[in-house]
């Protein structure tokens, strides 16, 4: 029996431009849930926050790469998330060996 084909979540997909593969981990799903608690925010919505979040991590030096640096920037209307942003990618960096 074959299994069904579905389409990948957002945060399945490859990133273009990805300079390694970001792994989600134990401080992520500790940040999903304080989220789900305390937050209205959509199924949808985490999902993407997930997926922009291993984006942008994705796009950053590796950890391994030692002390090699990158600057980005982030522009945003208020309340528009980027906040949440920050705080979804310092919790990917954590599950993936940044200090």
């Amino acid at each position: 029996m074959t299994e069904p084909t579905r389409n990948p979540s957002a945060a399945e997909r490859p990133i273009e431009g990805a300079l390694w593969s970001p792994k989600v981990g134990t401080e992520w799903t500790r940040l999903e849930k304080r989220i789900r608690d305390a937050e209205s925010i959509s199924h949808e919505e985490l999902e993407r926050l997930r997926a922009s979040s291993l984006e942008i991590l994705a796009r950053s030096t590796p950890p391994a790469a030692g002390s090699n640096s990158r600057t980005g920037l982030v522009l945003g209307q208020v309340q528009s998330g980027k906040t949440m942003s920050f705080t979804g990618v310092t919790a990917l960096a954590r599950d993936n060996g940044f200090r």
